[in-house]
């Protein structure tokens, strides 16, 4: 049990780990923010889009960075939350490639 307990933890780390960005999609400090950044882009806003960026509440992701999987989005959900050196954030299934 205790074999298979191992086998199941390192499964779960390299999935984690081998997770990688796409260059060019947004990610967010919070989770609001990133949804509020969803809403700007589908509204056609960029005046709004650019405030975030400008205030560092959001950035837009380097291609090929690994990440760590936090939070998985469920069924039909779209926002992953992430880590890179500690730090969390938010961002779309299209801006995480090999999970």
């Amino acid at each position: 049990m205790r074999v298979l307990g191992v086998i199941l933890l390192m499964v779960f780390v390299f999935n984690a780990s081998a997770a990688e960005t796409v260059g060019g999609k947004y990610a967010c400090l919070t989770k609001g923010w990133f949804e509020d950044v969803i809403k700007f882009v589908a509204a056609d806003d960029m005046g709004s889009l650019q405030a975030y960026l400008d205030s560092r509440k959001c950035f837009a992701l380097k291609d090929g960075v690994k990440v760590t999987i936090i939070e998985y989005p469920g069924m039909f959900g779209g926002i992953w939350e992430v880590a890179y050196n500690g730090q969390k954030f938010f961002v779309q299934r299209e801006g995480i490639r090999d999970y």
